[in-house]
């Protein structure tokens, strides 16, 4: 007598066969699709920038040849005086902070602004520039600029930098751009603000041609805060004046 006995089909084994008749059909349908023979639906995609890259301004944080910033192979961001006014920056610190891959890593023992970028800490390692020169540091320590009401505009360069801005450039360089006297009709701007925190704040500054060749430049704002926290409180008091001269050509 002869006793045939049936072995139970296991989850071990019944898996790896579902999955291998799953990828066969998968297959099956890329190879052959049902909108006929050879047939690709094309997807169009259309984007529209922002403006915030501008990829077409020039910029002195990664180059002294007067390029823009898609013609310049590094990582570079322009922070604008539409962009500081719009999120409300009153430090130099928040503005920077606004480029990604900064972030704040201040203290009284550096100053309050110094920055972390792509792995980098501390002054040691990112160079600040003051439209264009650069701002050697003692102690380890930078608090110029302070206050963003002069300011025109941030440049930042991510990335190594010592060969236009010298030793020490190894995680980023920030070029702070200022408020420039102008030739022509006399401007002028204010700003009155307060916020939470007893937070105020006054500033103003406008500029007039002197003469043909001569025009100057003033600027004063005056920033209180109590600060989030006890005793991060801050007062800060900002002035700033500025001649700028034509010379004569013969």
């Amino acid at each position: 007598m002869i006793t045939r006995s049936r072995s139970p089909v296991t989850p071990t084994v019944l898996l790896p066969m579902l999955t291998a008749f799953a990828v066969a059909q998968a297959t099956t349908s890329l190879a052959e699709p049902t909108g006929g023979a050879g047939r690709v639906e094309e997807v169009l995609v259309i984007g529209q920038s922002d403006g915030s890259v501008r990829l077409h301004e020039t910029q002195a944080a990664g180059s002294r040849l007067g390029l823009t910033s898609l013609q310049t192979p590094a990582s570079i961001d322009i922070i604008t005086r539409d962009d500081i006014v719009g999120k409300g920056d009153y430090s130099a610190l928040q503005t920077v902070t606004r480029a990604a891959g900064f972030s704040a890593s201040a203290s009284p023992g550096n100053g309050g602004s110094s920055v972390s970028a792509r792995g980098f800490n501390g002054h040691g390692t990112t160079v600040n520039t003051y439209d264009g020169t650069r701002l050697y540091i003692t102690a380890g320590t930078v608090t110029f600029p302070a206050d963003t009401w002069t300011l025109e505009r941030v440049e930042v360069l991510r990335g190594a930098g010592a060969v236009i801005n010298g030793v020490g450039a190894l995680g980023a360089t920030i070029n702070y751009i200022p408020k420039l006297p102008v030739f022509g009709d006399p401007s002028f701007e204010a700003q009155l603000s307060t916020g939470s925190f007893d937070t105020t704040r006054l500033a103003a500054g406008g500029s007039m041609q002197l003469s043909e060749r001569v025009a100057a430049r003033l600027d004063a704002s005056r920033h209180d805060t109590g600060g989030h926290v006890r005793g991060a409180g801050e007062e800060r008091e900002y002035w700033r004046g500025q001649f700028f001269f034509v010379p004569m050509t013969n």
